[in-house]
This record gives structure tokens, sequence and C-alpha cells, in this order.
């Protein structure tokens, strides 16, 4: 039985090798001649040795699979089935090839629809391992025997995430499998899901996967990913077809390849090329790195023509022909990313987000008479304060204006104008994954047979609606520094999250994937299959709407591509990236110049990990990013105080110097800030016990310590107006307790729902069960939650009392020896670490203003700082405004016209002090500005075992 299933696999590995790079079975035509049956007669032997080679490592590697897991045992009828399928295919493609008909995928049959037909295939798809080599008019593919695995209860629902957490796609790809219920785990061996940041890491473990493990990642990734492979691809494809090119794939050459420079060449000199302009890329990078954009009759083109093509070059670099006449935003280019998921190899299923893809709008005018500032035609990315994005929905509603702004010109197009634009991009992925269906998307081991995937696209878009694919991405970067990023992860990633257990869930249940069945279930979501194994979308219509490239307008149009595309206001469709000026806003932030247009916010770091759900808040409350630090009303630093905030790499006392009185800085100055942190100097503001190590007796989560974080915001140190905020719960990670979620009951005591265990509302439910089995605590404390909260606010209350009056005596000597006699108005956000013992005393351990950002994993985190940040933007607002008010003559501040003036922004903040600064009579106050500060009298606590 063994040798039969070796015979077998080692047959498949060897069809394998024979192929080319596109797929192709490697088959040798027909011809008259000694030569050509010499050649076929070592090819004979070559392919007996081969044949005999392959099965020999089959032999010895699959005795030792057999061995260790005896799931891979597959039935005999199966193995014969699998046989006669591939003879039946190697005589199809020699066929094919002898009547002059090249089929590179004998699997693949282009059914057609009409543009509003069903997405869907007509039937559901069967499958079983390698069914990727049935042939689709072959019987035997009806009852293949599949071999997916379950995963172990216990391994169930753990997932592992193989790369830093610094990486950007890790926080939405964790975030999506806690929404459904997974955790996350540190042991690659127990995971059920392995995901990895890059398709590089995968070589060692291809090797080592266990037949129930799913994995993120394809082999050979890098061959559509990389620019001139996909260009090499793609030719490939539609010359082996003797089909056009798809009018989507712009014209390109790879300059490496001595037969494609010859070719560019020939296009330069014989095929009017010297007369269009062109994009040479480097194709191993991004973020619009290594691209050069050449002109007409440019000295770069004309020196081309002068080049050997058969020199032998180690620089790959790929040309491409630059489509002219292209959309604009504003007269700014602008590209669009789209997602798609390959939810099944095996069979080869693959979908499109419809709903959650965006826009990526450039930072400079664009121009096609000027192609020398390359910058003006990229739109990615410098990370520049004037580049913007647009929603899908956004983008959907500037499609259909602009449509109907062009009247007659566009009157051939669908009636649904943006319908037209979703099935150009339908049809141009799925013909990418058609082109790779044998060099990616295809099971060749156990790894990539259980494996998905997720992938982007680039696209552009001309003034006719034709769209353009520019490249693919394996690895897409998720930047979450706008709300509606948020929104498309949790839809794209949750999403993928939910067809993957149901495809999952249907492979080892051996049900076959019916998409329409899923779609009906809701298990879709905003996916849409567009490939499924032998079908694929394809826009029938699609010729027929594209413009004829005879009546395309070329390049050279100056800097308005469109006049029309121009009446086609920005401002109306994308109202939420731009804000005006408006004077009132200067005043109520005590600003001096009128000519200084309002909300304008300075932030290095704006989609990196600590600063992303800041710069959402920033915009969200109507705030706009500038270069310019000199022009920003408020400045937000998120590096540690001993470290340079700007690019002119100057440390926090020469930006000091910088700044202006108007502006409001998140940082005290770096020798303030290194003399004010510190336990030795917080214990002195809260309580003068003496305090080593962990509190005693402190209460634990299934047996491990924890720590409690809450926030204090310092709107104002000098008068001094701070506030709470609650925050989460810091567990130690456990490989023994994995579960990241904590079950609630309701009153009947059946499971309610699943939390995150770091959530507050866990923290309530751990303090009341805690409290329902002490005696005493029953007694004494009605509200456990009320009783712990009121002491950290007591504490932060203290704390900041002092730390506000202390700085005002470094503030005043730092202005002497500094030299400086005005600053700017600094503000700050302190998180505070706390511990709580069984007797529900609550221990402040730690104050700190750079150890803001928690990994935003969990959807309790991210609703958390976005009230906590954009809430904090709010009250600087109106606290400055209540603060230049009480300015007037006759007009005072108190505590009640502080609440009334911030009642409606202030979020889930609770006011904590109101100028007590001036209470040891630095200055005299009327009775209505009183200072007032939170206090929670309690009984004594002991803060450490040697007081017990």
């Amino acid at each position: 039985m063994i040798a039969t299933e070796v015979d077998s696999v080692s047959f498949r590995v060897f069809l394998n090798h024979g192929r080319s790079r596109s797929g192709k079975v490697n088959c040798s035509s027909s011809g008259a001649g000694g030569k050509s049956m010499a050649r076929t007669i070592r090819t004979t032997h070559m392919v007996r040795i081969g044949l005999f080679l392959s099965l020999v490592a089959g032999m010895v590697h699959h005795i030792v699979l057999y061995r260790q897991y005896s799931i891979f045992h597959i039935e005999k009828e199966s193995i014969l089935e699998n046989l006669e399928t591939h003879a039946y295919r190697s005589r199809t493609a020699s066929s094919s090839k002898a009547s002059g008909r090249s089929i590179p995928r004998t699997t693949t049959t282009m059914t057609t629809h009409d543009e509003k037909s069903s997405v869907s295939p007509r039937a559901a798809t069967v499958y079983g391992r390698n069914i990727s080599f049935f042939s689709s008019s072959s019987t035997f593919h009806k009852n293949v025997t599949h071999n997916f695995v379950p995963a172990p209860a216990k391994f169930a629902k753990l997932a592992y995430f193989y790369g830093t957490i610094e990486h950007k796609l890790y926080e939405p790809v964790i975030r999506a499998f806690h929404s459904r219920g997974w955790s996350l785990t540190r042991n690659i061996k127990r995971a059920h899901v392995l995901w990895f940041d890059q398709p590089d890491e995968l070589e060692w473990y291809h090797s080592s996967v266990k037949p129930w493990q799913r994995i993120n990642q394809l082999p050979n990734t890098d061959k559509w990913d990389d620019k001139d492979s996909m260009a090499s691809h793609i030719n490939e494809y539609y010359a082996s077809n003797n089909r056009t090119l798809l009018y989507s794939f712009p014209e390109s050459y790879v300059l490496n390849n001595p037969d494609d420079f010859r070719r560019f060449q020939e296009r330069l000199s014989k095929g009017g090329g010297l007369d269009i302009p062109w994009v040479i890329k480097e194709p191993t990078v991004n973020q619009g790195k290594g691209v050069t954009i050449v002109g007409p009759h440019s000295p770069e083109l004309n020196a081309i023509l002068k080049k050997d093509p058969n020199k032998k070059r180690k620089k790959r670099l790929v040309v491409q022909r630059y489509i002219c006449d292209e959309m604009t935003y504003d007269g700014r280019k602008f590209d669009f990313r789209v997602f798609w998921i390959v939810a099944s190899v095996d069979p080869l299923i693959v979908l499109y987000h419809t709903r959650h893809n965006y826009v990526r709008i450039g930072h400079a005018k664009y121009d096609e008479s000027n192609f020398n500032n390359t910058k003006s035609h990229l739109t990615t990315h410098t990370f520049g304060a004037d580049e913007k994005k647009a929603t899908w929905d956004e983008f959907k509603a500037y499609i259909e204006e602009f449509h109907a702004l062009q009247g007659r010109r566009l009157a051939h197009l669908p009636e649904n104008p943006f319908d037209h634009v979703q099935n150009q991009i339908k049809q141009i992925l799925a013909t990418l994954v058609d082109i790779y269906s044998n060099v990616t998307f295809h099971p060749r081991d156990f790894a990539s047979q259980n494996a998905f995937s997720l992938h982007a696209a680039d696209m552009i878009i001309d003034n006719d609606l034709d769209v353009y694919l520019i490249e693919g991405t394996d690895g897409p970067g998720k930047d979450e520094d706008y709300d509606f990023r948020i929104a498309m992860h949790n839809s794209t990633f949750g999403s993928l999250v939910d067809i993957f257990e149901e495809v999952t869930e249907r492979q080892v249940r051996g049900i076959p994937l019916d998409m329409e069945d899923m779609k009906r279930q809701g298990v879709l979501g905003d996916y849409e299959v567009i490939y499924d194994q032998q079908w694929m979308y394809q826009y029938d219509a699609y010729n027929k709407h594209r413009a004829l490239a005879t009546d395309k307008r070329g390049c050279g149009w100056g800097d308005s591509t469109s006049p029309v595309s121009e009446r086609v206001s920005i401002e109306k469709v994308v109202a939420k990236s731009r804000t005006t000026a408006v004077p009132k806003q200067i005043a109520a932030m005590g600003f001096d110049s009128e000519f200084l247009p309002s909300k304008l916010f300075y932030m290095e770091g704006r989609t990196g990990k600590k600063g992303e759900m800041v710069a959402r808040s920033f915009r969200r409350c109507g705030w706009t990013p500038i270069d310019d630090i000199g022009m920003a009303q408020i400045i937000y630093d998120i590096d540690q105080p001993t470290e340079p905030v700007d690019d002119d790499d100057v440390d926090g006392e020469e930006l000091d110097r910088k700044l202006q009185p108007w502006q409001l800085y998140n940082r005290l100055p770096m020798a303030v800030e290194e003399r004010l942190h510190g336990w030795s100097n917080i214990k002195k503001y809260t309580d003068s016990s003496k305090r080593f190590g962990s509190v005693c007796q402190a209460i634990q989560f299934r047996g491990r310590d924890f720590f409690v974080h809450a926030y204090m915001l310092v709107v104002s140190w000098d008068p001094l107006i701070a506030y709470y905020h609650d925050g989460y719960l810091d567990i130690p990670y456990s490989s023994i307790d994995e579960n990241d979620f904590v079950s609630l009951s309701n009153s009947q005591g059946t499971p309610d729902n699943l939390v995150w265990r770091g959530s507050w509302k866990s923290f309530e439910e751990m303090l009341g069960k805690f409290r329902t089995v002490s005696t005493a605590l029953q007694n004494a404390i009605d509200d456990p939650l009320d009783h712990v909260r009121k002491q950290f606010k007591n504490s932060l209350a203290r704390a900041g009392s002092g730390l506000a009056l202390d700085l005002s005596k470094i503030l005043k000597k730092f202005r002497e020896t500094e030299n400086m006699p005005t600053l700017p108005q600094y503000y700050g956000m302190y998180r505070a670490t706390f511990q709580v013992d069984r007797s529900l005393n609550a221990f402040l351990s730690d104050l700190d203003s750079w150890n803001l950002a928690y990994g935003e994993s969990y959807q309790d985190i991210v609703d958390l700082n976005d009230d906590l940040f954009g809430a904090a933007f709010n009250l600087l607002e109106a606290v400055n405004a209540t603060l230049q008010q009480a300015k007037r003559p006759g007009v005072s501040l108190s505590t009640e016209a502080l609440e009334k003036a911030t009642n409606d922004v202030k979020g889930g903040y609770e006011l904590l002090v109101s100028n007590p600064i001036n209470r040891k009579g630095s200055r005299q106050e009327s009775a209505s500005s009183a200072p007032w500060l939170f206090e929670y009298i309690t009984g004594s606590k002991a803060s450490d075992c040697s007081a017990e």
C-alpha cells in the first residue's frame, strides 16, 4: 500500500518538476528530421531517469511521513484515478500542442457572463488532494477522497503570529482573530493558524508543517509581487495563449532580459515608443522608491537605443508604459488599493473585497507636461502631511459625480459607472490569479495544501473610466491613522476569519465548498467570488465599454489632465480630510495670530504604532496634520522626553526655544521630565509609606499577579486642570492558560458572553466575584469597582497636584537659567499603574507619559484609545476656551463653569483637579474660583508584606 502511495505522490512531484515557470507542461512539438527525433529520444531517457529519481526520493520522504502521520493514508482507488487523470492531462496537452493550440491550464474554463450576472460558479466545487491537476473533462474528480485533518481540540482557535508585534499587520490580524474568539499562542507547535508577516520565512516551516495546521502564505508570491517577474509572467501568459494583452495590463519590458531589451529598443525605434512617456522601476522596492519617469524623446530613452541588448545586466529594472490622461483628485494624481483573498488552494477559490478598499492621493500637483518632477507623478508615499486618503464610498461618489458631469462623452458606459469600475477590477484580479494558478496558487505540499492568504493590488483609472493594474502586493501594509481604516481592517480581516473557519470546517467534514451557500449564510461578508477552480470572472462588456486606443488622449495636457474632472470638487466628496480656517477656533485656543489657519497639528510617526491612534483621533476632531512645526497649534511628540522630537535632531530644550507661547506641547522640558518622574517622586505625592516590590497579598487572575492601568490627562499645568479616565488590565501571558477571554454569566448562571480578560468589564466582574467570597468585604463595601476607582482617582489627584506645585518651581528656575522668558503651553497624558490587594486597597506604582500606546489587537483597546485621545483634544479646545473667557473682567473660573463647558466633549473623562496649584497661597482667588481636588477618604492600607 505504501509503495502504491509513494508511486502516485512521486509521479505528481515529477510532473511538477517538468513544468516551466509559467506552469505549462514542457512538451516538445513534433517535427520532421533526425535532430528532432534525437531530441525526443534524449528527452525520453531524461524523463525516465527523472521519474526514477523522483520515485526514490518520494519513497524515502513519504515513508517517513507515513510513519509520523497515519492520516496520510490514501485509498488505492484514488491513486489509480490520479494516475489515469494525469495520463489524460498529458494526452490533452500533447494533442493541443500538435494542433497549434496552446493550453497552459487545462483545468481553467472561461465562463461567459454579462456584467450583471452572478460571479459565483454554477455548481459547488468538490475538492481533494492535488485536485488542481484534474482536467475539467475528467470524470474521476467526482469521487476524490480528501485528507483534510481537524485540529486537536486543545489547539483549536489558537493563532500564532510569526514576526514582531511592531509589524503593520500584527494588530489588525490578531484583532480579527480575537473578535471571533481566537486566542494568541507563542508556541508555533500549538497553533491551528500560523500567520507569517513575510513569505520569505516559509522554507524551514514547509518541511515540518503538521497536517492540521493552516498557514497564511504561499510559495512563489514574489513571482508576482516583484514588478519585473509579474511583467514577465503576464507577457508569457498572453503569448502562450496567442491572445492580445489585456488592456488593463500596461505594456512592460524587463530590461535585464536580452529579448525584452531588444523588443523595447524596437518599440522605441520603429513603434513610436520615443513619442510617449515611460516609467522605469526597480522591481523589489515600494513606497515610490526606485521609480523614474522618463518623458518623450528624453535622454534616457535615446540612451537605451544605443545600448547592447546582449550585455549582461545585474541590476533588475522593468520599464512600463506611462498611463496618460489619468483622473485626478483636485489636480493631484491618485491610485487605489484593492484587497483579495485566497480562501482555498484545494480547490482554488479567490474572492475580491467589494467595499472596504481605499484611495491614496498624492501630495503634488499633477502635470503631464513635465516629467522631470517624478514626485508629481507618484501617489506612494513619502508620508507627507499633505498626502490624503479617501474611503471606497467616497471614491464611488466621486466616480458617479464625475460620470454625470461628462455628459455624452461617456454615454456608452453602463448606467452605473462604479459597477463598470468594479467589474474591471474583478476581471483584472481573476486574470492575474489564472496567470499564476500553476506558479503560486496550487498545492505542492501539505503546507500549501492547507494555505489561505490575503493580498492587495494597486490600480489607477483614467478619464475614460478605464482601470489599469500597476502592481500586486503579497503583504500590504496596514496603517491605522484614519478611522475608516479600522473599519476596513475589521471587515477585510474579520470576514477572512469567517471564511477561513467555514472553508476549514467543510474541508474537514468533506462538504463541497458551495460559495453560493456560504454567501446565503452571510459568511462571505463583503467578499465576492472571482475565481473558483474551473471558473473565473469575466466582464463580457469589457471591450465594448473601453475606449479604443486610437481615441485615447495622450500625455502633455499641461497641469490639467481633464478640465471636466476639475469641476468635481474633492471638498464635496472627501470632506473629512480637509478643514478650513475658523477664526473663532483661533481665539478659543488662545492663539494670538489671526493669520494662522485653525486646528493644525504637528506629529512625527503618524503612521507608527505609537502614533496611529493619536493621529486618527486628531483627524476625527477636525484637526489637519502639517509638516511645519512652527505653524501647528498642537505639537504631539510620541517619543520619550530624552529623544529628539523633530527632523532637525534638536533636543527638548532647544525645541522649547523654538515654540511660541500660543502653541500647545505635550512634553515638559527634558530636564523637568527627568526630575518629575520616578517612584521616589510619586510616592511623596500619594502616601509616605515605604514600598518595596509587589503589593502584599495582591489579588490575582488565575494565580497570576496583574496590574491595572488608568489615565490622567493634564489639560493645563497653570492653573492645574486634570482629568481621570479608566484603562485596562495588564495580565501576564501564560503558556498554560492561553485563553485570552473569560466567560461572564447572567443572572441565571448560564454563559452570557466572552470578554477580553484585560477589559474593564472583566475587572468589574473579577472584583465582584472576589467580594462575594469575602464576608468582611461584603459588609464593608457596597460597590467594589467604585471603591477601587475612587482610590485610583484620589491617588492621581494628589500626584497631579504635587507635580504641578513642583513644576511651577522648576519652570521658574528653568526660565531664569535657560534665559527663556516665555514657554509654550504644556499639557500631557499620563498612564498610571496600580495594584490592588485582597482588602481592595489600591496602590499607585508608576506614572509615565511615554508608554501610553497599548497594542490595538483588541477592539476594546481601539475603543479606549479613540475616546482617550479624541476626548482629550476636544477637552483641550473647550478648556482653553473657558480659560480665555475667564481672563475677561468680572469673569472667574469655577469648577461648575468648567464642568458645564466640557460636559458635552469629555467622553469618559472625569474631573480630578481644578486649580489647586494656588492652594499654597501663590495668588488670591475669589470664592467662586476656589480650587477643587478630588478626595476619597478610606482606611489605612499596608503597602508591602513587611508592614503587615
